[in-house]
């Protein structure tokens, strides 16, 4: 009965005609606020012609930036977040394939930051020869009070006082200038909307409670108030000023309230947008243009373009003359223009001697903090100096506690059959993690006890890969009490891999590849042009994930005779820790992920140094599958973090080989052993390489086709028995361990060990050969995997290109001194 009443509620005609009326409402209303008028094409070239943008990551911002591109301007990104800058960069000159986009560090709540990005585009290699226009867009809306350093509340500090500081210390500039300027200053018709100016109350301190709204139009408010009386004060100048409202827009002011919202409150509010209407950012960004471009407005200024670009009227507040000037002298001193002012005349003046020198690579790390960046790596050196003490003493102190505690294995390579502890390699991990951990807060000194936003993404990419990192220890400890199966060795750093992985995507962090200059013709069929990079989006997580899985493993399959564990990744290690220290000098845009990789890696080769003390020929302590997971799992970290997988790899060329090689064995194409060390002989305390012995009817097709394939190139050695009427096969263990041994012969543990290392530094120095002389001839040195530098210019390149040279020679000089002097080490050692 009830239903059936419900039903005919429905359908009545007043029930219906109500519907209707509010669907078409509805439905008009939200056509209407999505509308921007005629449609608007700005069909200048603004080739030539410098804009900045602030706040151009997101919204408004980013597409008044791509739309800059595509005329083909020069744009600068001036953004808070520099690591998204990055990203959005590389999208923009992707899709527009315009290179004259530059990221600069800008946030506009944190004066000495904006004196900075001014000061970079005065001097140096970073000046602006001319700025044709500056849209002021960055904006934030908070739920919760929050005060930046100099105690001014963020949204009226980011929204007013910065816009007013920016334009102040780049007025005397374009002042100078002998062209037309135009300032645009987006803003809002809320303001009109029962707002009143509070001098007494800019920090928003006396209300009961504070409304993130309100604050954020009252702060909208001075800022077209301050447009206005800039646009008074420059008349007759060659500066124009413009006010444009994009209208009700979907941007990240409304995710900065969402993140604060009850989620019942956000879902409400969601709801209510969508009635109101949101306009798409292609066309908010409209008004933008035609104030910022547009011809037909030269020679006019102090104008409010609405959302069709129809001239607006100014609020009645905005027309006080009065409160103008008051909230001009305040903004001076709240912002202390003259002091800002005043330093930055003084460093462009200590700087004037170098605005005439050739833009090198020396000139380029100028800019940089390195009084802060040596203080971070020298306390890093010291609790690392501090970690390999301790390692050193808890190793002596837990060889007989191992031995007691029956953990121990026998060197099958010695007559002796004496314990010797195994794995030793978890008290260096464990170390290792204490000084990690101890050493977490020194990177985020600067952030204690001041309102500027703390760097999430940096601590997050730290404590992924300490998680990563501490599940590969885990995982070889379980493998060395409980010697787990293949199967689970691959599945668990496939698993421990997603912390780190996922911390990778949602920093917004590329996935996009540099197509090598042979293939780029080939691609020319899927392409309208050329293309020079592909982002191919998830394939580039398989790829990290197979990373991990096998750098994790890679050093375990290369083992087996005292010290190589260990000494191959010592020299690996210390191999991308040079790489690291040269790419700080030569890359401005990677600064932070090469500096993020020496805080892991220091630590790291300080306790492995110490480890290859103790595991080097005579062996008195095995490292065990612990340490083989911890380094391999170390290294795939901080090649993820940063930023230099594929590099990465190139280190690990005789893991890599030795992979490949042992592939046969490995997926049993061919019968595999439990154990491929090297056989010995005590009679003549050598080694020699150990054999495989198997049916040959055993022999699967692909197994023989493998075989043949290594025989072909003499990487096999192959002898074919008869016994008990059947025919057998006698091949060569197949690592690179025994293929040594086939090409030198018998030899001495100890020389087979400084032979493998040596091969293992040959890598490393051919590694930086290709790294650095090469990967020009692949890809053009604009687009190697380093040179797509968002923060440099077509000069910075030029000069970076300069000191290569000088780079490349110095790494490749390190490299062969390394290969000298190592085996001269190695054999003090042995003596002493």
């Amino acid at each position: 009965m009830a239903g059936r009443r419900l039903l005919q509620g429905l359908t009545s005609p007043w029930s219906i005609g109500f519907s209707t009326f509010g669907l078409a409402y509805g439905g008009y209303h939200i056509w209407d606020s999505t509308q921007s008028g005629a449609k608007y094409d700005l069909h200048e070239n603004l080739a030539g012609k410098t804009y900045i943008v602030t706040g151009a990551t997101s919204g408004i911002g980013q597409a008044t930036v791509e739309e800059l591109a595509k005329r083909n301007a020069r744009v600068i990104m001036a953004c808070r977040n520099r690591e998204k800058c990055v990203q959005v960069r590389r999208d923009i000159v992707l899709n527009t394939k315009n290179k004259q986009v530059y990221c600069r560090q800008c946030d506009l709540e944190d004066f000495e930051s904006i004196r900075a990005f001014v000061q970079k585009l005065s001097k140096g290699k970073f000046e602006l020869d001319r700025i044709d226009g500056v849209v002021h867009n960055a904006a934030v809306m908070s739920n919760e009070r929050k005060v930046n350093k100099d105690g001014i509340e963020k949204t009226i500090a980011t929204n007013h006082f910065g816009n007013f500081l920016l334009t102040g210390l780049l007025l005397d500039k374009l002042l100078a200038q002998d062209h037309p300027v135009r300032l645009v200053f987006l803003n809002t018709n809320i303001i009109d909307r029962k707002c009143e100016l509070k001098l007494d109350d800019l920090n928003a301190e006396k209300a009961k409670k504070y409304d993130g709204y309100e604050v954020y139009k009252h702060s909208k408010l001075a800022n077209a108030m301050f447009a206005k009386e800039l646009a008074e004060r420059l008349k007759d100048t060659n500066i124009s000023v413009f006010v444009a409202d994009p209208g009700r827009t979907k941007s990240n002011l409304s995710a900065q309230m969402d993140a604060q919202t009850f989620f019942l409150s956000r879902w409400l509010l969601k709801i209510v947008s969508f009635g109101m209407g949101e306009r798409r950012t292609e066309k908010a960004v409209r008004p933008v243009l035609y104030a910022l471009c547009d011809p037909a407005n030269d020679g006019k200024s102090g104008i409010f373009f609405d959302r069709e670009r129809n001239v607006q009227s100014w609020n009645e507040i905005t027309l006080d003359e009065a409160k103008r000037a008051k909230l001009w002298d305040v903004s001076e001193s709240w912002s202390r223009l003259a002091t800002h002012f005043q330093q930055l005349k003084n460093e462009i003046g200590e700087a004037a001697v170098g605005l005439n020198e050739a833009p090198t690579v020396e000139n380029a790390t100028k800019g940089r903090n390195w009084k802060r960046l040596w203080l971070c790596l020298a306390i890093n050196a010291g609790l690392s100096l501090l970690g390999g003490i301790m390692c050193y003493r808890l190793i002596v102190d837990y060889i007989p506690i191992f031995i007691q505690r029956k953990m121990y294995g026998n060197d099958q390579c010695k007559v002796s059959n004496d314990p010797i502890p195994e794995p030793m390699g978890v008290i260096c991990a464990a170390v290792y993690l204490i000084i990690m951990f101890v050493f977490i807060p020194a990177p985020f000194i600067e952030w204690v006890g001041y309102g500027s936003d703390f760097p999430h993404a940096k601590l997050m990419a730290i404590l992924s890969g300490l998680i990563s990192i501490s599940t590969a220890i885990l995982l070889g400890f379980a493998d060395d009490v409980l010697d787990l199966r293949w199967r689970h060795k691959l599945l668990f750093p496939t698993l421990s891999s997603l912390p780190l992985l996922m911390v990778y995507y949602v920093s917004g962090n590329s996935t996009t590849v540099i197509v090598p200059t042979i293939l780029r013709k080939t691609l020319m069929a899927y392409f309208d042009v050329p293309p020079t990079s592909i982002d191919i989006s998830f394939a580039y997580y398989v790829f990290m994930g197979m990373v991990i899985v096998f750098c994790t493993n890679a050093i375990n399959i290369l083992a087996g005779i005292n010290g190589l564990e260990s000494g191959q990744a010592l020299v690996i290690s210390l191999s991308v820790i040079t790489f690291n220290f040269v790419q700080l000098v030569r890359v401005d845009d990677q600064f932070w992920h090469h500096l993020l990789s020496l805080y892991f890696l220091m630590p790291f080769t300080a306790c492995t140094l110490v480890l290859f003390y103790f595991n080097r020929y005579p062996s008195v302590v095995f490292v065990g599958d612990t340490f083989c997971y911890w380094a391999g799992m170390t290294l795939a970290v901080v090649s993820i973090l940063g930023h230099f997988s594929k590099t990465l790899m190139l280190f690990f060329i005789p893991q890599t080989f030795n992979f490949l090689y042992s592939i046969p064995q490995l997926f049993h194409f061919v019968p595999c052993p439990r154990h491929r060390l090297p056989k010995y002989d005590p009679t003549t305390d050598t080694v020699s390489m150990s054999k495989a012995q198997f049916k040959s009817s055993d022999l699967r097709l692909i197994g023989k086709f493998s075989l043949k394939i290594f025989e072909a190139f003499g990487l096999l050695h192959v002898e074919e028995i008869e016994k008990d009427g059947e025919k057998y096969m006698e091949i060569n263990n197949l690592t690179l361990i025994n293929l040594v041994l086939k090409f030198a012969g018998p030899m001495h543990e100890a020389d087979l060990s400084l032979y493998l290392l040596g091969i293992q530094l040959m890598c490393s120095a051919l590694a930086f050969f290709i790294r650095f002389y090469l990967a020009s001839l692949v890809s053009t040195c604009q687009q190697c995997e380093d040179s797509m530098n968002p923060s440099s210019t077509p000069s910075e390149s030029r000069g970076l290109l300069a000191g290569e040279s000088r780079f490349r020679s110095v790494v490749l000089v390190t490299s062969f001194a390394e290969f000298c002097v190592f085996p001269v080490i190695q054999r003090k050692w042995e003596k002493a």
